[in-house]
């Protein structure tokens, strides 16, 4: 091997060898150790702190929006709602609203009609005098008496309400068959009232309109805007029972047009509610909004109930002015409770259905409307400034714990405002009626 080869091939072991010398050394302690500088951590910036905080705010807000949707309102009234009554229970029913409940084991044991509209209609004369003999405050009738019927039954009915002279008769809502051309008729209602000589004949006639919709039942229209703002039959019932020494006889013209005036004047701002005596019953109601949410008592059968045959044989067998009747408001109408009975008819799904599936009628409902009108202990919706304010005061809470605090601490706060919350919300729902 020549000298120039000698020469490459010890360049070439150096350049393998050099490289790696210096680790060598190192770690050999032969090469000098630098003091390596401390670690030092920069704070965060104050976007990346204020982050947190900005999107609880961005997050209430959109809860604040989405709740004034109607799809909002809709998730709340199906999931909310019934939780909240889950949470607080059945509660006492009203002790003078007593049901008449007409049903399918009833008639047949009396070889009745199924339908209760086609009982005989000498049986509900003989009905209403009794609970007149016996001094009730008011009766409604959750039966609407369409068609003429037998003469002489039409006759005695239509005496009998006359006589009582405390009767209201519900009437139904329906699309008109001749409506002015300024009103759009897939939108207008019009009243259809009873047999002119039985609503000719009772104390008042009102609709109880419901909301057409599937699932629950969470409240009722005691003004129904598409038919002139008509008020419903709780809030004619209860402005009955506000008359002033005990005479139920309409001053100044009749409870619906006294109602739908009243409204009008509230709405205009001429009206203020106040009272619980028949002016102030008639402001507060007035007041109202025209949706109004149902404060139930329970399941079925919640509100004491008595079987149409049996309420005969007590009013045939008490004496004047005598029990269970004497001095209470008495609803008549149809009041299923076998699931298997009530199929197809006038029942509705509420908080309180039962597992097998009994539902409340809706005569149960009109009564619980009109308890709940008459105590002044409806549900009552925050209104929009207050939700937005809550929504708002909670992300401004949540903000502030997940910007000061470590994300743990964070966390378990937050657990425990969201209890405190949900605390608050309960008894407010329970103890004040407040949703």
């Amino acid at each position: 091997m020549n000298s120039h080869e000698l020469e490459a091939a010890a360049g070439g072991r150096l350049s393998l060898v050099l490289p790696q010398l210096p680790g060598y050394l190192y770690r050999h302690g032969s090469y000098p150790r630098l003091p390596m500088p401390p670690a030092v951590s920069s704070p965060p910036s104050a976007s990346r702190r204020l982050r947190p905080a900005g999107l609880c705010l961005a997050l209430a807000l959109l809860g604040g929006w989405l709740s004034w949707l109607p799809f909002g309102l809709d998730v709340e009234e199906r999931l909310g709602f019934p939780v909240l009554f889950a949470l607080r229970g059945e509660r006492p029913p009203p002790a003078d609203v007593v049901i008449v409940g007409m049903d399918g084991r009833s008639s047949a044991k009396a070889g009745w009609p199924s339908r209760p509209e086609l009982w005989p209609r000498s049986r509900h004369a003989e009905l209403i005098r009794g609970l007149a003999r016996s001094c009730v405050r008011l009766i409604v009738y959750d039966v609407f008496f369409a068609a003429e019927r037998d003469p002489q039954q039409d006759g005695e009915l239509a005496d009998a309400l006359r006589e009582a002279g405390n009767v209201i008769l519900v009437s139904h809502l329906g699309i008109g068959d001749e409506l002015p051309a300024s009103i759009p008729t897939n939108g207008w209602q019009v009243e259809r009232k009873p047999l002119a000589r039985f609503g000719d004949a009772a104390l008042a006639v009102a609709p109880f309109p419901l909301p057409a919709v599937a699932g629950e039942v969470s409240g009722y229209w005691l003004f129904k805007p598409d038919a002139g703002d008509l008020p419903a039959l709780p809030a004619v019932a209860a402005l009955a029972q506000a008359e002033e020494g005990g005479s139920l006889k309409p001053a100044g013209g009749n409870y619906t047009e006294r109602l739908r005036s009243a409204r009008q004047n509230f709405l205009e701002g001429a009206l203020a509610a106040t009272g619980i005596d028949q002016q102030g019953m008639l402001n507060r109601l007035s007041a109202m909004p025209d949706f109004v949410y149902l404060n139930w008592f329970g399941p079925a059968r919640t509100i004491p109930t008595l079987e149409f045959p049996l309420a005969l044989r007590r009013v045939a067998e008490t004496a004047a002015c005598g029990e269970p009747f004497a001095g209470k408001t008495v609803f008549v109408g149809m009041s299923e409770t076998s699931p298997v009975e009530q199929k197809d008819r006038d029942v509705f799904d509420t908080p309180f259905t039962t597992e097998a599936g009994s539902r409340l009628s809706g005569v149960e409902l009109a009564a619980t409307a009109f308890a709940n009108l008459r105590d002044g202990d409806s549900i009552r919706r925050a209104d929009e400034v207050v939700q937005l304010a809550s929504l708002l005061a909670w992300g401004w809470v949540a903000g502030v714990l997940w910007t000061a605090l470590e994300a743990p601490a964070a966390t378990l706060l937050s657990l425990a405002a969201a209890l405190g919350y949900g605390a608050l919300t309960h008894w407010l729902f329970a103890a004040r009626n407040l949703w």
